[in-house]
């Protein structure tokens, strides 16, 4: 069965809710016109269309816009409007201004609206003659009124935002709107990608992002993904504790191909092709392993590689939400979590074994805070959702393993220390990027040398290079493989300082049965000999 669109969904609900009788109706948007349209198609219907349809606004009062069009003078008020209303002897009603007339400072307006919910009922109390009428009032509004009275008498539901779907459909009729002035050059993958990335936005948020892109562009193609990315972004800044980051080439990551090779499984099973055949998107990854890895920067890779924005979650942010005030921190996670579900695309939290650390201890700590805020997560990661959610973790030795179990997350992978074969590898990427060819080095007997290196440390250790012989030389001579060893002496490795620990994740990784995201670990050819050169050649060209 075809998932029906938001719009469809709501359209149901309140088809439902007419046929029903229900009297008080609160539809929760911020896209008033959306709403409009949709109620607009349902009145429509066999069911409804008998009844008028009416429209207020504090502007322009109560007008009939079906049927013969009828403006109810001195209807501006909202009070008066209701007085007006309940004379009537069916109809369907949406008011669009009325939140702020409900408040515990209007109990008139508030009482008003319950006597009309009896009256529509057949039970005034107040009348002579009670006799029920065919009279549904819809609310429209960002958030409901705050009124626990009135809650019990009102029936609340929601429209969601555009899905990727209604989406496509737009970016679609905007190509063919955009045709008749500008050149249109758009893959379906490029409908997709432009679906995506819009994703969180309301449907005018979405219209004005697209013919801003065009615009810009000066045609509608792959080009205006840039463009509208940038609207994402600025959407995904404005969120307490998310930031947008920029996805990156794969071009300068160098080893981890088991790790590769996962993400690419995942961007195959979110083609069109692997969905129509079944294959379900990936949801979540968890990324272990000793600091320096390259664990947070392999995210905003695999952002770059499934085209999709990345969103990074600041948990010191989030957890310090509303200054420490009870309660604060769990709002605005279910806040956050709600956002992310709208928006789509790859979420990474960073350091998360942070705050999943914290379970155990949360009751004697904080009042159970974390423990909720845990939990909230746990949740939401088990129901569907739109994102991709990649959770890097340095020690996940004392993480809850309910956490990391299958249906909150696919896979875990463990990031080693890199092997040698690794580290010439990442040796010539840092090397490549700074404008020095790796074949002018031996990176064979380089990586023997750091055995025990991070990938941070290699960079480190490239970088303390070109500052120590500029230093000596001023540009006089180039680097040479002595030099790169000579520099990695003054780095202490990780490895080397917290032995332990590193023993301590790789066991855990083992019992835990990650999957190891190294490379294999090559041969390791003879130093000095030809096939060594061979070898070293073959690692600058492969990094």
């Amino acid at each position: 069965m075809a998932t029906k669109t938001s719009a469809e969904a709501l359209a149901d609900k309140i088809d439902l809710a007419l046929c029903a009788s229900h009297v008080l109706m609160f539809v929760e948007t911020y896209e008033d016109r959306r709403a409009w349209s949709i109620i607009q198609k349902v009145s429509k219907l066999p069911d409804h269309a008998q009844r008028g349809l009416y429209y207020w606004s504090c502007v322009k009062g109560l007008v009939r816009v079906n049927g013969k069009r009828e403006e109810l003078p001195g209807t501006e008020k909202f009070g008066n409007a209701l007085d007006e209303i309940a004379g009537l002897g069916s109809g369907i009603v949406v008011m669009f201004d009325a939140v702020p007339y409900l408040n515990e400072n209007e109990p008139r307006a508030i009482r008003q609206l319950k006597e009309l919910a009896w009256a529509v009922n057949g039970q005034d109390p107040a009348a002579e003659i009670n006799e029920s009428k065919q009279l549904t009032v819809i609310l429209v509004g960002a958030k409901p009124p705050d009124i626990p009275s009135l809650q019990k008498e009102m029936y609340t539901v929601k429209l969601e935002l555009p899905d990727e779907d209604e989406l496509r459909t737009l970016v679609r009729e905007q190509a063919v709107l955009a045709a008749d002035t500008f050149t249109v050059k758009l893959s379906d993958e490029d409908v997709d990608r432009l679906a995506n990335t819009l994703l969180g936005q309301t449907f005018q948020e979405a219209q004005n992002a697209l013919a801003k892109a065009i615009v810009e562009e000066g045609e509608f193609s792959a080009k205006c993904i840039t463009v509208v990315t940038a609207e994402k972004a600025a959407l995904i800044n404005s969120i307490p504790g998310c930031h947008y980051t920029e996805p990156t080439a794969r071009t300068n990551f160098g080893g981890y191909g088991t790790a590769v090779q996962v993400i690419e499984d995942a961007v195959e099973n979110a083609t069109s092709g692997a969905r129509a055949f079944g294959c379900e998107t990936y949801s979540g990854f968890a990324f272990t392993g000793a600091p320096g890895t390259g664990k947070s920067y392999l995210a905003t890779i695999v952002a770059a590689m499934m085209g999709l924005s990345l969103t990074r979650v600041d948990l010191g942010e989030l957890m310090g939400s509303g200054g420490g005030i009870f309660g604060q921190a769990e709002v605005a996670t279910s806040r956050l979590l709600d956002a992310l579900s709208r928006m789509g695309g790859v979420v990474l939290v960073d350091e998360a074994d942070k705050l999943f650390q914290g379970l155990a201890s949360s009751g004697q700590t904080d009042g159970g805070t974390t423990s909720r805020v845990i939990g909230t997560w746990m949740t939401w990661l088990a129901q569907p959702h739109k994102c991709l959610v990649i959770f890097t973790m340095n020690d996940a030795t004392k993480v809850n393993p309910a956490i990391l179990r299958a249906g909150r997350i696919d896979y875990v992978l463990f990031f080693g220390l890199p092997v040698w074969n690794e580290r010439a590898k990442i040796a010539a990427i840092h090397l490549r990027k700074r404008d020095r060819d790796p074949e002018e080095f031996d990176l064979v007997r380089f990586a023997l040398a750091t055995n025990g290196f991070s990938g941070a440390e290699i960079e480190a250790t490239v970088k303390r290079t070109i500052t120590q012989v500029w230093r000596e030389a001023h540009g006089a001579r180039r680097i040479t493989t002595d030099d790169l060893i000579a520099a990695s002496r003054t780095v202490n490795p990780l490895s080397e300082m917290s032995p332990d620990e590193i023993k301590g994740m790789t066991e855990w990784a083992r019992k835990a049965q990650a999957i190891t995201a190294n490379d294999p670990e090559e041969a390791l050819p003879a130093l000095g000999t030809e096939p060594a050169s061979g070898a070293r050649k073959m690692i600058a060209r492969r990094s």
